[in-house]
């Protein structure tokens, strides 16, 4: 997969095509034309996977998907504006490639589990990633439950893969079936959703979820933290804990705010009432 960029000789340089009427028979042709005994290919639009080398200069591409190679495909060259302004990429294949409809999968991330990791969704026959921008926990529940969990949360992780970001702006009630029955968007969101954005991640459960607490303080407002999943308890390391963490779990906790105290390993929430 990747982006499409074609040599010109005459310029002798690499140039995008526009992705505006750029369809699954063109995405056949460029990936036979690449003599890599490819029968197969998918579109993908929108500047799927960060800047290219070249300008976006081949337009209006139309092929009838039986042709050999690209130069066999009419198009303009540096005629015609692109309507977009985005070009077009493709996922190759060395068998054909059956769209079963819209699916969902846990791909890994940096730490192997079978609970956690990368969303991952097929559309047209191509699997890619959701963007992070928006994601919380109820997507995140819908997304656990589709796949079996009982329930999960939405979980930040350390590492991308190369799938291009193909669903953004995602926002579920709670009470879907399925992640494709959530509002969202599938057009591309070059601001907030490129390529190298973050992408959505979840945390799934097996029964009883995802707990948390301040324990051995003078009061529920101050303590150590404790986490409980699933009804294993456990503690947060604290390298590299600081206030800005601690803010978040006081909210989490209904509190206002929140600070590391430092003095006695506690984290300290200042009650609503101030």
């Amino acid at each position: 997969m990747g982006g499409v960029e074609v040599y010109n000789k005459e310029q002798r340089k690499w140039y995008g095509i526009c992705d505006t009427g750029f369809s699954n028979a063109a995405a056949t042709v460029v990936c036979r034309s690449l003599g890599l005994d490819y029968v197969d290919g998918r579109a993908i639009n929108g500047s799927a996977y960060g800047n290219i080398s070249g300008e976006v200069l081949y337009t209006n591409v139309k092929c009838s998907g039986k042709e050999k190679d690209f130069t066999e495909c009419t198009y303009d060259f540096n005629k015609t504006r692109c309507d977009s302004g985005m070009y077009a990429s493709v996922m190759c294949s060395n068998k054909t490639i059956v769209d079963t409809g819209f699916e969902v999968r846990l791909a890994p991330d940096s730490l192997s589990s079978n609970l956690h990791g990368i969303v991952e969704i097929r559309v047209n026959g191509v699997w890619g990633r959701v963007c992070m921008n928006s994601w919380d926990d109820r997507d995140a529940n819908v997304t656990c439950k589709k796949l079996g969990y009982a329930g999960g949360v939405a979980y930040l992780h350390i590492m991308k893969n190369r799938k291009p970001i193909m669903m953004n702006q995602v926002h579920c009630n709670g009470n879907e079936n399925n992640l494709i029955d959530c509002v969202h968007s599938l057009k591309p969101d070059l601001k907030n959703c490129a390529f190298h954005s973050n992408d959505a991640g979840i945390l799934c459960y097996q029964s009883k979820g995802i707990q948390y607490s301040l324990v051995g303080g003078k009061d529920n407002s101050t303590g150590r933290v404790e986490l409980s999943y699933d009804g294993v308890v456990g503690t947060v390391c604290a390298w590299s804990w600081k206030t800005a963490d601690a803010k978040v779990l006081c909210r989490q906790l209904n509190y206002v705010d929140g600070i590391v105290s430092y003095d006695h390993k506690l984290n300290w929430c200042p009650p609503n009432d101030g």
